[in-house]
């Protein structure tokens, strides 16, 4: 009977474990779930390609480009129904309405130079806040005119408020990730082999954490 019964979870587990492929994508990078509307998005990294929206009951897409060059990171406020877009080069974040899919506007940060700022991925910590604080990463390793920082933008959409850099271990790149329950953001960073935890949390202090300072753009 023991046997029988192991046997019968490994052939439950090999049938559940692959459910299907989706093609058509122009080099997906990162995706996020919305849990509660059963949508995920794809951030397709080839120019001007955009957020790929898949129904994750029929499987059936719909492109949204949403002003992104070269989209990159993408995060979800299932609480809100909105999507976060990042787009590396272009310095840009663009929101999504989830509801409609249809996009609400982006904001653009650029240096004092008027350089962007090179956007890696980006979290979204909804809960905190009036409309939630978004977390967006920068690497030195996209150049000489970037620093290895964490920016904390502490309001949502619509408002988008003025980013706050927090300094980290050295290339950060793509490992990000919301510990809701206790507020904490968990960033891994490349060529220093830390992984960095930063508490989130009201009220933000108005003064930059480091000498930089960055100039956001909004649009509509």
């Amino acid at each position: 009977l023991h046997r029988l019964i192991r046997r019968q979870r490994q052939m439950c587990i090999r049938d559940r474990a692959h459910v299907t492929d989706l093609s058509g994508f122009a080099e997906p990078a990162h995706l996020a779930v919305n849990a509660i509307t059963n949508k995920i998005y794809v951030a397709n990294h080839r120019p001007n390609q955009g957020v790929i929206v898949i129904d994750g009951a029929t499987h059936e897409r719909r492109q949204v480009v949403a002003g992104l060059l070269d989209a990159y990171g993408v995060a979800v406020d299932a609480s809100r129904n909105l999507v976060y877009a990042t787009a590396i080069a272009q310095g840009r974040i663009s929101v999504i309405d989830g509801a409609t899919n249809e996009p609400l506007g982006h904001v653009d940060l650029h240096h004092d130079d008027g350089k962007p700022v090179w956007l890696r991925v980006i979290a979204v910590n909804p809960d905190v806040g009036a409309e939630g604080h978004l977390w967006v990463v920068i690497s030195s390793r996209d150049g000489d005119n970037e620093r290895d920082q964490l920016l904390l933008i502490p309001n949502g959409w619509p408002t988008l408020g003025t980013p706050v850099p927090l300094e980290v271990a050295r290339y950060p790149q793509d490992g990000i990730a919301l510990d809701a329950d206790r507020d904490r953001i968990w960033l891994t960073s490349v060529e220093s082999g830390l992984v960095s935890v930063v508490q989130d949390g009201e009220p933000v202090c108005s003064i930059p954490l480091s000498t930089t300072v960055y100039r956001l753009r909004r649009f509509q």
